[in-house]
């Protein structure tokens, strides 16, 4: 019979527990740690940067899987950057994730935040301390040797760099995902980013790309053999039956459509809910289905009948590759 004082979980290798930690969130990762004396160091690790950010809004949480950086604490976070650079190692060794608010930071302090983070970093980027962000995170990244696990543009219209300019440093940073307007960066070029796996396009303006001269879309996407996941907002479904046509000749398996009505003026887009194309839309559905794709909604709506059953409508979903 084993031990009261030596129960079998502190016999385990630290290979093991260092999997279990690697599924916790912060607050169960903090006991757990504490209650396993081997692991006592990443629980000291972790405390002492929450208590290096204590008297700020950050709360437990935003330290474990994930560590978010935001600029409301920048005098705190550089104040204690010893604390927080450990923190960064220790998250980097559990292949976890920096997220980064960019835009909010001046750009003097992007070198100093990317010795503080870990590895993988997820980046915001919103030009309002200095119109040419963008430009010097792709500096520092690639000096400090970071691997942009998502990058957002936001607010790109404030920069004071060209669209080539942009689009050079969207492609030094080369991200794994990449979420912007269609007309924010020259897509055709994005076919050299070796690690572009999933592209969401927040909208895609087809008046705004044929005055740019950009290829259709259509003509784009089989060019990126790295993509798997494509996402587009855009108010014509005419491009949504291009793209169709063209995804068995790409490796995407896993799109969503939303469409938006040009037509309608609307002020407050983001709480107006999205049209995702389903396969209610016979004629993209079908084309769809005959390169492999099914429907599958992740979200739903209740709604009652004419004779006041209740039934449930799919609002909201993915179309997946079922066979390559």
């Amino acid at each position: 019979m084993h031990s009261i004082s030596n129960p079998p979980i502190l016999r385990l290798p630290r290979e093991i527990l260092d999997e279990v930690v690697r599924y916790l969130g912060s607050k169960s990762m903090l006991r757990f740690c504490r209650a396993i004396p081997q692991l006592n160091e990443y629980a000291e690790v972790l405390f002492d940067a929450a208590t290096a950010l204590k008297n700020t809004t950050y709360s437990i949480s935003l330290f474990w899987p994930t560590f978010a950086l935001w600029s409301s604490c920048s005098d705190q976070i550089f104040r204690n950057d010893v604390a927080l650079t450990r923190l960064g190692a220790l998250i980097q060794r559990f292949n976890g994730t920096t997220s980064i608010d960019g835009g909010t930071f001046p750009g003097h302090r992007i070198s100093q935040l990317c010795s503080i983070t870990s590895k993988n970093i997820s980046l915001y980027t919103r030009f309002l301390k200095d119109k040419n962000e963008v430009r010097l995170w792709a500096d520092q990244v690639v000096l400090h040797k970071k691997v942009v696990v998502c990058l957002e543009l936001y607010h790109v219209y404030l920069s004071n760099l060209s669209l080539s300019e942009i689009t050079d440093s969207v492609v030094d940073l080369n991200p794994i995902e990449l979420v912007c307007e269609a007309n924010e960066v020259i897509l055709s070029s994005l076919e050299v980013c070796t690690r572009l796996r999933k592209l969401q396009l927040v909208k895609y303006d087809v008046k705004a790309e044929t005055r740019l001269r950009n290829p259709p879309l259509s003509a784009i996407l089989p060019r990126l053999q790295n993509l798997r996941e494509f996402e587009l907002k855009c108010g014509k479904k005419e491009v949504f039956l291009d793209i169709a046509m063209v995804l068995p000749i790409t490796k995407i398996w896993k799109v969503r459509f939303e469409f938006f009505d040009e037509r309608k003026r609307i002020y407050n887009y983001a709480i107006r809910r999205p049209t995702y194309l389903g396969d209610e839309e016979k004629d993209l559905a079908g084309l769809l289905v005959k390169a492999g794709f099914v429907y599958k909604p992740v979200s739903w709506e209740r709604s009652l009948d004419e004779d006041e059953m209740e039934k449930w409508k799919p609002i909201g979903g993915f179309w997946y590759r079922t066979c390559q």
